[in-house]
């Protein structure tokens, strides 16, 4: 497996593990941990986001490089 993709496995399942117990937590004391839920999903969204980026910018060199080739 490549770098990103585990990566990206290991944000889904920390977003699935989060969300379950979040929801867990909320039916047995009906109090939501809004801080922590903004802090997990935005940290979440920020790897992804720069993940993105990366792939974007090694994507836009490699092309660059085959045009460079010809």
């Amino acid at each position: 497996m490549k770098v990103m993709n585990l990566a990206l496995l290991v944000v889904a399942v920390v977003l699935i593990a989060y969300t379950t117990t979040a929801l867990y937590l909320f039916y047995t004391t009906s109090a939501e941990p809004s801080t922590l839920t903004t802090c997990v999903f935005a940290v979440c969204g920020c790897e992804c986001g720069v993940m993105g980026w990366i792939k974007t910018a090694k994507e836009k060199k490699s092309t660059q490089q085959k045009e460079n080739q010809l």
